[in-house]
């Protein structure tokens, strides 16, 4: 199968990482931390793995935790009214989306760690037919994608490493 990841319209040979330097999501919870000092309020995304660890990710857009939250539970009761809806409000409402979008999503993969703006990347795996190309993505946007269509989420085994050592 050919794969392909387009970068500013320019497409390079990728290669698959193996399905052993992956681990698979199994569930994930997202919530909102208050720091009254700094910013106001953090959104979190925890990814549960395979392995019984945990991989998290912070400063997740609130939009993003709240969508996210929406597709989770239907009793799910956002603090505060949301007057104007933005697409990850429209997007699970559409069910032709879901199945066209169910069917070309493979899989996503968080899979990069930019050391200089600490930001991670995740990459989305579109199948059509013979052809593969790979996306990069804004991972709070590529898993929002994931669970709205049923695609499966994996995190690089590197990047539980980087995260171990910055723990320690």
């Amino acid at each position: 199968m050919l794969s392909l990841t387009y970068t500013n319209m320019v497409a390079i040979t990728a290669m698959k990482p193996s399905g052993r330097s992956l681990l698979k999501v199994v569930d994930m919870s997202t919530f909102v931390l208050v720091d009254k000092d700094e910013m106001g309020y953090v959104g979190v995304i925890n990814l549960f793995l395979e392995d019984g660890r945990t991989f998290s990710m912070y400063y997740i857009p609130l939009e993003i935790i709240s969508a996210l939250n929406k597709l989770e539970s239907d009793e799910f009761q956002e603090e505060y009214v949301v007057r104007r809806e933005s697409i990850f409000d429209l997007l699970p409402q559409l069910e032709s989306f879901k199945e066209l979008m169910g069917r070309v999503v493979k899989r996503v993969i968080i899979d990069t760690l930019d050391k200089e703006t600490g930001l991670y990347s995740a990459t989305v795996e579109l199948s059509f037919d013979t052809i593969t190309i790979n996306k990069k993505m804004i991972p709070s946007h590529a898993i929002f994608l994931a669970r709205t269509v049923g695609s499966p989420i994996y995190v690089h085994k590197d990047l539980l490493a980087s995260e171990e050592t910055l723990g320690e």
